[in-house]
């Protein structure tokens, strides 16, 4: 990831309404540009709901 989690986390996670699922939350980073390691490792959480921005920097935070 070339990106920072929190620079990761303010570029692609805009827009988003939370909650939201999973789903929702890779949909939204995909269109938004995030890069295929990026969603990969939200894709590789067992965390099927995020509560806001903090749970997707969380997660990219802890596996970068």
């Amino acid at each position: 990831m070339e990106d920072t989690p929190i620079d990761a986390t303010r570029k692609y996670v805009h827009d988003i309404e939370w909650p939201a699922s999973k789903e929702t939350v890779l949909a939204a980073m995909e269109q938004n540009g995030a890069p295929e390691d990026v969603l990969k490792l939200v894709r590789s959480r067992d965390q099927e709901k995020f509560v806001g921005p903090n749970d997707v920097h969380q997660a990219l935070w802890v596996q970068s």
